[in-house]
């Protein structure tokens, strides 16, 4: 089941793609790079307590199977995020000139 950041996340991203940067003003495309680097910074706490997690279970020989996926939809998430990013830093240079 996904966590609620992790929907909040996903939005997020598919707003950044769905806006097609191109047609917003700067302070837009300011706000939207403020929200994603949020987001990775939440998403990256979680990255490290899911691996803790991941860790911890197989630590103790339980099974890991269900943290193991919740990781890799974290893992997943994080890459779609730092692409958004990049989006967005991309769009952020084009506008300043």
């Amino acid at each position: 089941m996904a966590s609620a950041r992790e929907i909040e996340a996903k939005r997020l991203s598919q707003q950044v793609q769905a806006a097609r940067l191109e047609s917003m003003d700067r302070a837009s495309i300011l706000g939207q790079s403020e929200k994603l680097e949020r987001h990775i910074a939440l998403v990256e706490e979680d990255l490290t307590k899911q691996r803790e997690l991941v860790a911890e279970l197989l630590r103790d020989g339980q099974d890991a199977t269900a943290a193991m996926q919740l990781l890799r939809q974290f893992e997943d998430l994080y890459t779609r995020l730092l692409s958004d990013r990049d989006l967005v830093r991309r769009q952020l240079a084009d506008t300043a000139s």
